[in-house]
């Protein structure tokens, strides 16, 4: 199964009756993108193959954004601000080797 049905297919089943059912519904989705991506990275890869992962990654996030925007989900509003790509971006270590990946030729 793709992620981004994995993703959406997780939203759908969720039952969100608080804010706080949201927020657990969006570390569980943020949880299945890092078990999703973390066993294609491996030690001897390179920044450049690691960072298209992690593009692959973010892109699926984005498929999954349009699906619920597509089926008009409840709370899409919310779920827009709640992009993978920036939780990722917010820890200054996976940014700094995300970067690496951005800037290197090998």
């Amino acid at each position: 199964m793709f992620l981004d049905d994995k993703l959406y297919n997780h939203v759908v089943k969720r039952d969100i009756q608080s804010i706080n059912d949201f927020q657990e519904m969006v570390n569980e989705l943020f949880k299945i993108c890092e078990d999703h991506f973390k066993p294609q990275l491996s030690a001897g890869m390179s920044y450049k193959e690691g960072k298209v992962i992690i593009d692959r990654t973010f892109n699926s996030w984005d498929l999954f954004i349009n699906r619920l925007y597509k089926e008009n989900y409840r709370f899409l509003d919310v779920m827009e601000g709640c992009s993978y790509k920036s939780a990722f971006m917010k820890n200054p270590e996976l940014k700094r080797i995300y970067d690496l990946g951005k800037k290197s030729k090998s």
